[in-house]
């Protein structure tokens, strides 16, 4: 993040440093505006994954909101990297802790459907398994997602006690 300066954000964007300034006073405010468009596609991707696993079983449903809740490392693992690094210093606004609260009920509302003991547990308890495991997979400079999906499936099955399909 030392890298990450206002100069070569509106270079890079093709505008002067006082138009960056006009819509943005400071850095944080920049990688505020970025964390909230990360966590709306977040949001956005989990919430087709949602209606996406109606009627499946749970390991499959489990899978596939999990891909969806990677998917924005793999779309750019770069910027997911360092924007999840920066999210746990900057004070998060109102709108930021909101988008948290609506990803979280999308993920306790397809819990739910599957009768899983205290869904708001393992809702959090999920996530955060999750993020953990993607963050110290993006951390190590690992690309292969499809490889960091199986892992991170792996461990959410045994968390939910349910067995993954014979290959």
């Amino acid at each position: 993040m030392a890298a990450f300066n206002t100069n070569l954000i509106a270079e890079r964007a093709g505008v002067s440093i006082g138009s960056l300034y006009q819509y943005f006073p400071a850095k944080e405010a920049i990688l505020a505006e970025l964390i909230r468009n990360m966590r709306g596609q977040l949001l956005e991707d989990l919430r087709t994954a949602a209606i996406d696993v109606e009627g499946m079983a749970l390991e499959d449903a489990t899978e596939v909101m999990i891909r969806a809740s990677i998917l924005h490392h793999a779309r750019r693992p770069e910027l997911a990297r360092v924007l999840e690094i920066a999210e746990t210093v900057l004070p998060l606004e109102k709108e930021a802790q909101a988008l948290k609260r609506e990803i979280n009920a999308t993920v306790v509302e397809v819990l739910s459907r599957y009768y899983v003991s205290n869904p708001e547990e393992a809702a959090q308890d999920l996530s955060a398994m999750t993020r953990a495991m993607v963050e110290v997979a993006a951390n190590a400079g690992e690309t292969d997602f499809d490889a960091v999906l199986a892992r991170v499936c792996r461990a959410a099955f045994g968390y939910l006690g349910i067995a993954p399909h014979a290959p």
